[in-house]
């Protein structure tokens, strides 16, 4: 059996992919395993500071705005589908159908 294995250690975050191609079969396995500790929100929250530091705000108000445009954008629909979920199916406003 062929294995391949890259391991990387961070601070509290162990990455480990292992490629595995066995002798007598066809297909290859790839494995990515991902271990956090104490756990990944702990992770998290220490890495946060340096991802700010490293790139400064601008991403967070580049997300910031996205996350407004795709309001503005998707707002008169989602009015339409909350209307339409209030008539229920096969009814319409005049009452007839």
């Amino acid at each position: 059996m062929d294995e391949t294995k890259a391991i990387a250690r961070l601070t509290g975050l162990d990455i480990k992919v292992t490629r595995r191609k066995p002798a007598h079969e066809v297909a290859e396995y790839l494995t990515v395993s991902v271990r956090a500790d104490p756990s990944f929100a702990a992770v998290g929250d220490a890495m946060m500071p340096a991802a700010l530091s490293a790139f400064g705000m601008a991403p967070i108000m580049w997300w910031h705005g996205w996350l407004a445009l795709t309001q503005l954008a998707w707002s008169s629909w989602l009015e339409l589908l909350q209307q339409s979920r209030e008539l229920g199916p096969g009814t319409r406003e005049n009452g007839g159908s």
